[in-house]
């Protein structure tokens, strides 16, 4: 859409309907936006000659360019959040830490993970407050994970720990540090290397699939 256009849509009121589905596209490009340029790079500028939203819209919507950023994590992290939720199904324990490391591995490489990268890697000096915020939204979104690692180790069939720090330490695994996650995106797809994680991490953990259960 050109400018003049753009304009010509933003003078007058369009339908709620119309209008929503300008802001759900708002919120695609601006996605991709942050993916491809970091926070410190994405032009609100470019947003609205994208988009055909107005700046008023978004400051409305949003406060700012920050705002717009948050929303997106929670936009986006409920999709990763019902994905790992739906992991989590069946009695098979293992199976179910296998199905985490395969869909956490699928969702590193879309928008939000790149986003999240480039903040976390190269834009945390400029924006600490951002990313330390990104770091907590990602707690929320890894919840389902730390939630089954926790009814393992009730269960006695892992060591007890923290559940939410176990969590990260297999979303670790599966990035493989996170400048693997820009450079070679592909690697975190490699067959088997889901089974060899989960055999990996549920062995540091000390897994017995023939502990006795609490009563």
């Amino acid at each position: 859409m050109t400018r003049e256009a753009s304009t010509e849509v933003r003078r007058g009121r369009l339908p709620r309907e119309e209008a929503d589905q300008r802001v759900n596209q708002l919120m695609t490009l601006a996605l991709q936006e942050f993916a491809a340029c970091g926070f410190g790079g994405t032009s609100l500028n470019r947003l609205v000659d994208l988009s055909g939203v107005s700046k008023t819209t978004i400051m409305r919507r949003f406060g700012n360019k920050e705002g717009l950023f948050l929303s997106l994590l929670d936009y986006s992290g409920m999709d990763i959040r019902d994905a790992l939720q739906s992991c989590a199904r069946g009695d098979d324990a293992r199976a179910t830490v296998e199905r985490f490391v395969e869909t956490t591995a699928r969702f590193a490489t879309v928008e939000l993970g790149q986003a999240l990268l480039r903040l976390a890697i190269s834009e945390r000096v400029r924006f600490p407050q951002l990313a330390d915020l990104a770091i907590a939204h990602t707690r929320v979104t890894f919840q389902p994970i730390a939630d089954h690692i926790d009814l393992m180790m009730r269960a006695r069939l892992i060591e007890p720990a923290d559940p939410m720090e176990a969590a990260f330490e297999l979303v670790a695994m599966v990035n493989h540090g996170f400048r693997m996650m820009i450079d070679d995106p592909a690697y975190l797809a490699t067959p088997g290397r889901a089974t060899a994680i989960t055999d990996r991490f549920l062995k540091g953990r000390g897994y017995n699939d023939e502990r006795p259960h609490r009563s």
